[in-house]
């Protein structure tokens, strides 16, 4: 819903791998294609990182 009618990035943490590459995906559509989506991303993920350089569960899929 995030990517639906703006051309402004969009910043979200999906739980799981399927659901980054789902909205990797939809970026990639939205742009026309993975090069132009390496070239102008409109997309970014947040992880949760716990001291000493963990990765939470939820996020380390």
């Amino acid at each position: 819903a995030g990517l639906s009618n703006t051309t402004k990035h969009v910043m979200g943490g999906p739980y799981t791998r399927e659901g980054a590459l789902n909205v990797i995906e939809m970026a990639e559509e939205m742009v026309g294609g993975k090069e132009m989506l390496r070239e102008k991303p409109i997309i970014s993920f947040i992880i949760l990182i716990i001291s000493p350089l963990k990765i939470d569960d939820t996020y380390g899929e």
